[in-house]
């Protein structure tokens, strides 16, 4: 295997940003990507992967992104945490990798264990997302990021430690060896070579099956495509009228009975929670059986009519009206 190394400055993210991005055009996927791929990433779907990669739409620099601030910011204490637990050392790399193994593929790794084939990928998660951890689990985006960089390094063993906030530390570890698991690891994983090749795979797929041929992957509901659309095409011209040809009336009466299942789930769901606050009251807890209800007030939050402030500070209606800009309505998808 022929390990290749493009070094970045870890101070100044455009540049790993702008490493990331020259490798997409060359036909290769990284590890957060394979997940979305492969259709597991619940937060973006195959095909804003796809629009980003033809450059119909930007990729998002999430470093922006307020949960992925908190874990650049952790990243370093995670790697310290899972030192101070395993008694193992990691030290950064810098480097954007790629091999010969794995012609459509990349790997950025968070750390690379000293004196081991392996490396060390930090998570930090939110007490809302604790879920997704329990009984050993590990979210199937995760899985095909630590599978994609063993596929590309070459090395045997991937640690993965999480840290949730305020919660619990949980370790796993990923491995071609048949090895005993060790009293500070919480999940001990055996993976065999055929499910790193897979990625390999599915990269590959991706490209040929879409990329190449320049034919977007289905929209298949994932959280994002709803805003993709509306990205892609932000306005509807008047007047203009196209046959639909992808979707059926039979589509639309599945549409349909969707739409009325959710309106009976939601009724039944809203009864039953007023029948429940009925019974709370003035109380802000309650006990059913088992479980615990709570009743409660969200903290208060400031809000400024900014136009009062004008008017009060004698702004003339001319001055206002100067600072005042129309906004384009949302496109509404309307099924008669």
């Amino acid at each position: 295997m022929i390990l290749n190394k493009i070094a970045y400055d870890p101070a100044d993210r455009a540049s790993f940003v702008a490493a990331r991005l020259a490798l997409r055009k060359e036909n290769r996927l990284g590890g957060s990507d394979l997940g979305t791929a492969a259709g597991v990433n619940k937060y973006k779907s195959r095909r804003r992967l796809y629009e980003e990669i033809k450059g119909h739409v930007a990729a998002p620099d999430l470093g922006d992104k307020q949960s992925v601030k908190d874990g650049v910011r952790c990243e370093d204490m995670v790697a310290r945490l899972f030192e101070e637990r395993t008694g193992k050392k990691v030290h950064r790399v810098n480097a954007v990798m790629t091999s010969d193994a794995a012609p459509h593929l990349f790997a950025s790794i968070d750390r690379k264990v000293e004196n081991e084939d392996a490396g060390l990928e930090c998570k930090t998660a939110n007490a809302l997302n604790k879920d997704a951890f329990a009984n050993g689990a590990l979210p199937p985006s995760y899985v095909r990021q630590v599978k994609t960089y063993m596929k590309v390094t070459g090395y045997r063993t991937w640690y993965v430690y999480v840290w949730i906030m305020g919660i619990k530390e949980l370790c796993y570890i990923y491995t071609l060896d048949p090895i005993e698991k060790p009293a500070w690891c919480d999940t001990l994983v055996t993976v065999r070579e055929a499910e790193l090749n897979e990625c390999e795979e599915i990269a590959a797929d991706f490209f040929n099956a879409y990329v190449l041929k320049d034919t977007p992957p289905p929209f298949d509901g994932a959280d994002d495509e709803a805003e993709l659309l509306k990205e892609l095409h932000p306005t509807g011209h008047p007047g203009t009228v196209v046959r639909i040809e992808k979707v059926t009336e039979a589509d639309l009466c599945e549409y349909d009975q969707c739409k009325k299942t959710i309106k009976h789930c939601e009724e039944r769901m809203a009864a039953i929670e007023n029948r429940i606050k009925e019974e709370l009251a003035d109380a802000a807890e309650g006990a059913i059986g088992t479980r615990k209800v709570t009743w409660k007030n969200n903290k208060p939050s400031e809000k400024t009519d900014w136009k009062a402030v004008a008017i009060d500070a004698q702004a003339s209606t001319e001055t206002i009206a100067a600072h005042t800009t129309l906004e384009q309505g949302a496109r509404v998808l309307r099924i008669k």
